[in-house]
C-alpha cells in the first residue's frame, strides 16, 4: 500500500513535543486526582514510584492507568503525614487523592509528579469500603452467625490462632497458666501470619485446620500483640470475616487495639482489647460457672436443711403424739392386766382352796381306807402265793395261806374251800 504523501509527516520527537505542549497548555497548574495505588516502589535515593489505576465500580476492571512519582524530598514529608493522619502507610491497594502536575517527557512519556496528598479522602474511602464489606456480610446472612452460637459454660479447650513468637501469644498463655484460681486449660496453637499481605489467607487456613482436626474445641481465639492500624488492616478483609462469621465454634478476638474495631472483631462472638483480656475473660467464665455451682449448692443445702428441719419438727410432734398414745395405751393395758391379775389371783385362790378341800377329803377317805385303819376295825386280808386272796375258788385244799390281822398274822392250811353262792359264776 503506498503511503499518502499528501498528509503531514513529523518525527516522533516532534509529536511528543507537541503532546507535551498541549498537556502543558491544558493543565498549566497542579490538579487533584483520585486514583488507587496498584504498585509502589521506593528506590535507594528515596524517590517513590507509583502505578496508579482507576477501576470500574461494577466490574472492578482497570479502566485507566498512569505512572506517578514522589521525589524523595517530598516523600519524606508526605509519607509520615499520611500515616499519622490515616493510621495506614502509603501502600498498594488504597485509594488516594493527590495533588499532581501532569507531565509528558519525550523519552519517558506521560507521568504525574505528586506534591501533596489529602488523607481525608483515603479515610473516607476506607470507611466506605468497610461499610460495603459489612453490608455484604449482612446481605449474605452471615454477619451474626458466630455471635448467635451458644457460648460454653466452661471454656477450657482452646484453639489459638497466632504466631508462636508474638508477644501477645506469650501474654495469653502466661495469664491462663498463672490464674489465681488454679484452673487448668487445654490449649493448642495453630500458627498463622498475623500481618501483611499474606495474613488474611494464613488465618483462614488456620481456621480450616482447626475445623479439619475434628477436635471438640470450646472456643477459638485470634490474638496478636497489637500494632498500628495498617498492621491490622488484614482484619478488615471480607474473606477472613466471612470465614470467622461462619465458623461453628465461638471465636474471640484479642488483636491488641483499643480505639477501633476491625470487621473481624465485629463478626466474632466477642471482641476483647488484648490477648491478656481474652485470657482474663475465659478465666472469669470458668469462675462464674464455679460461683454459680457454689451458689446452687448453698441454695440446695439451705432448702434441704429447711426440709429436714420441718420434717424433724413433724417427727418430734409425731413422736410426742405416739408417746402420749402409747402411754395411755400402756396405762389401759396395765389396768386391764391388773384386773386380769386380780381376777386370776382370785380364781387361783378359789381353785387352790377347792383343791385343798378335795385333797383333805381324799386324805380322809384314804385314811379311812388305809389297810392299817381297816385292820383296826377288825378286818384282815389274806395273801396266797404273794397275792391278796379275794376269791376262795382260787385255792385248793392243802395249800397254805397267810392272814394279816391288826396285830400279827396267821398261817393256815386249806382243808376245804367254798365260794359263796352269791359270787359263783353262772
Amino acid at each position: 500500500m503506498d503511503p499518502d504523501h499528501s498528509r503531514v509527516r513529523i518525527k516522533l520527537s516532534e509529536l511528543n513535543s507537541a503532546v507535551r505542549s498541549v498537556l502543558s497548555g491544558a493543565f498549566p497548574d497542579d490538579i487533584w486526582i483520585m486514583a488507587e495505588i496498584s504498585e509502589m516502589k521506593i528506590n535507594q535515593t528515596g524517590h517513590c514510584y507509583l502505578e496508579l489505576v482507576e477501576k470500574d465500580e461494577q466490574t472492578d476492571r482497570i479502566c485507566a492507568r498512569a505512572r506517578a512519582t514522589i521525589w524523595s524530598s517530598t516523600y519524606r514529608l508526605l509519607a509520615p503525614y499520611f500515616e499519622t493522619s490515616t493510621g495506614y502507610p502509603l501502600s498498594k491497594g488504597i485509594k488516594i487523592l493527590i495533588l499532581a502536575r501532569v507531565e509528558f517527557h519525550e523519552v519517558y512519556g506521560y507521568s504525574l509528579t505528586i506534591s501533596d496528598i489529602d488523607p481525608t479522602y483515603t479515610l473516607g474511602d476506607l470507611a466506605k469500603k468497610r461499610l460495603e464489606i459489612l453490608a455484604k456480610l449482612e446481605k449474605d446472612g452471615v454477619i451474626n452467625m458466630n455471635k448467635d452460637l451458644p457460648f460454653p459454660l466452661v471454656p477450657r479447650k482452646i484453639a489459638i490462632i497466632s504466631s508462636e513468637t508474638a508477644a501477645g501469644y506469650l501474654d495469653f498463655i502466661t495469664q491462663l497458666d498463672n490464674n489465681d484460681f488454679g484452673y487448668r486449660f487445654s490449649c493448642q496453637l495453630f500458627q498463622a501470619i498475623m500481618q501483611g499481605e499474606l495474613a488474611e489467607q494464613s488465618i483462614i487456613n488456620a481456621l480450616v485446620r482447626i475445623f479439619e482436626t475434628g477436635a471438640p474445641f470450646d472456643v477459638v481465639v485470634i490474638i496478636r500483640g497489637g500494632g498500628s492500624r495498617s498492621d491490622l488492616a488484614c482484619f478488615d478483609n471480607y474473606d477472613l470475616a466471612y470465614h470467622v462469621a461462619q465458623f461453628p465454634v465461638p471465636v474471640l478476638t484479642g488483636i491488641g487495639h483499643e480505639q477501633d474495631e476491625t470487621i473481624t472483631d465485629l463478626v466474632a462472638h466477642r471482641k476483647l482489647k488484648t490477648p491478656t483480656a481474652v485470657a482474663e475473660y475465659l478465666i472469669s467464665c470458668v469462675n462464674d460457672f464455679e460461683t454459680s455451682l457454689l451458689q446452687l449448692q448453698d441454695r440446695f443445702l439451705l432448702q434441704v436443711t429447711g426440709i429436714l428441719s420441718e420434717n424433724n419438727s413433724k417427727l418430734n410432734l409425731t413422736e410426742q403424739k405416739l408417746i402420749s398414745i402409747m402411754s395411755n395405751h400402756l396405762a389401759m393395758m396395765k389396768a386391764r392386766a391388773d384386773n386380769l391379775f386380780s381376777s386370776l389371783k382370785y380364781l387361783l385362790k378359789n381353785y387352790f382352796n377347792m383343791e385343798r378341800a378335795q385333797i383333805s377329803t381324799l386324805q380322809q377317805v384314804n385314811q379311812r381306807l388305809d389297810p392299817v385303819n381297816i385292820l383296826k376295825l377288825g378286818y384282815s386280808f389274806t395273801v396266797w402265793k404273794g397275792q391278796v386272796l379275794t376269791d376262795a375258788g382260787n385255792v385248793a385244799p392243802g395249800e397254805e395261806i397267810y392272814t394279816t390281822l391288826k396285830k400279827g398274822y396267821l398261817s393256815s392250811i386249806i382243808r376245804e374251800a367254798r365260794v359263796h353262792k352269791k359270787y359263783q359264776k353262772k
